[in-house]
This record gives structure tokens, C-alpha cells and sequence, in this order.
């Protein structure tokens, strides 16, 4: 991990802000179940490390993918959070009902009942 602590501050920051933005902007959005395909470690020379997590949604025989960063302080932060997934786990993501393209990963949900959410 290179850089300054500065710019890793810097970055935490800004990513943080535009997730909370997206997720204000999600708030009334459906919940649908996913299924996780894969969960990597993002860890740039400048900036921040984060955690991508790839998921698919399957609705009315159709399957769309979709991808979230997840950004955090600590690198050993990020890894044990890379580890915390299984491949075919499921998670619950946010769906536009207006465009069904527009998805997000909110941690928050996952500590839902997982039968809350609309499939």
C-alpha cells in the first residue's frame, strides 16, 4: 500500500459521501435478492483500498448483473470484509423501480431479514 495517509483520508472521504448520496437516493428503492458471484480487494497506490462486490439478481427468468465498491480506511479492514463473502451467498441490493439498471449494495441491508425483501 503506497501514498500518503492524506490522500487515503482524502479518498475514504470523498468515496464515502458519494455512496451516502446514492444511498439517500436508493431509500425508497426495492429490495431484491442477489446472488453474489465474486468479491475483490481493490488496493490502488494512491487512495483508499475498497472491497468490489459482482452480484446477479434473477427476476421473471431474466438475469442482470451489478457491481458496488465498498470503500475503507484500513486495508485489513477491506480483506477481512473480502472474506466475510461466499461465492452464491445471498445479499439483498436496492433496485431502481424507474430503471432496473440502477442497482446498489447497501450494507445496511444486509443486516435484514433476508425475507424482507422483495424477490
Amino acid at each position: 500500500m503506497g501514498g500518503l495517509v492524506l490522500d487515503i483520508v482524502v479518498m475514504f472521504i470523498f468515496k464515502s459521501f458519494v455512496r451516502a448520496m446514492r444511498f439517500l437516493k436508493s431509500l425508497r428503492w426495492n429490495r431484491s435478492i442477489a446472488t453474489v458471484l465474486d468479491s475483490t480487494l481493490v488496493d490502488p497506490d494512491m487512495g483508499c483500498p475498497s472491497v468490489r462486490v459482482h452480484y446477479q439478481i434473477a427476476s421473471n427468468g431474466n438475469t442482470q448483473q451489478g457491481v458496488d465498491e465498498v470503500p475503507f480506511f484500513l486495508r485489513g479492514s477491506a480483506k477481512s470484509y473480502v472474506r466475510s463473502f461466499s461465492r452464491s451467498q445471498a445479499v439483498v441490493v436496492r433496485v431502481n423501480p424507474e430503471n432496473p439498471h440502477e442497482m446498489l449494495f447497501a450494507l445496511s441491508d444486509q443486516h435484514r431479514s433476508s425475507s424482507a425483501a422483495a424477490v
